[in-house]
């Protein structure tokens, strides 16, 4: 957290790193005369601390005489930062890699990219942006959420629009779904793919 003590060192305020909160820790030895509110009050406007000030907080640690200890006396609005949209895969998610090199070592049986679907299955689940909420800082400063991207639903041969839930997409025929290995998966699902057969031309 941020420091910044009183010149007698016997006071030290703290703001927590996301700037939500602030902290007083008295530190007087016994000897030692113990500061009112009004001077802890003082400390935190000095240092741009004022709409946030929890003043019954401010009291508590002048009444009870609370020393050694941070009491947190001055608190903002926590951020909700918003969530851009996204893709949910809903079938068998994608192999490990291998080394090509330790051919004897992978499990073809289980390594295909090609996943099997039947017709109405569910494929992809499109989750939509989220706006959050901004917050504020203990110094009353906005702490923007920062804006949500939307993204629309990808699209593929022999796929369509669940009919029941427009958020998934679904398989219109029994086939594979196929998967790029290039890593695009957000950017570039892939296309489902029905099995019929291939007439290959005699020459």
């Amino acid at each position: 957290m941020g420091e910044s003590n009183s010149n007698d060192n016997f006071v030290k305020l703290q703001i927590s790193p996301d700037l939500i909160e602030a902290y007083i820790t008295i530190s007087v030895p016994e000897e030692g005369l113990w500061p009112d509110a009004d001077y802890i009050i003082n400390l935190l406007n000095s240092n741009g601390i004022s709409s946030t000030v929890l003043k019954d907080e401010v009291a508590r640690i002048i009444d009870e005489k609370i020393s050694f200890t941070p009491v947190c006396v001055a608190r903002g609005v926590k951020m909700i930062p918003s969530q851009n949209g996204w893709i949910e895969y809903l079938y068998e998610k994608q192999e490990k890699e291998f080394d090509p090199a330790d051919m004897d070592a992978v499990d073809h049986k289980n390594r295909s990219r090609i996943k099997t679907v039947s017709k109405g299955d569910r494929i992809i689940r499109l989750h939509p942006a989220v706006f959050g909420e901004d917050g504020v800082s203990v110094t009353g400063e906005v702490i923007t959420a920062g804006s949500a991207v939307d993204i629309k639903m990808p699209t593929g041969t022999n796929s369509a629009v669940d009919p029941e839930d427009s958020s998934c997409l679904v398989a219109a025929e029994n086939g594979a779904f196929v998967v790029s290995p290039g890593g695009d998966m957000i950017k570039r699902p892939g296309e489902f793919y029905s099995k019929r057969p291939c007439h290959n031309s005699e020459s």
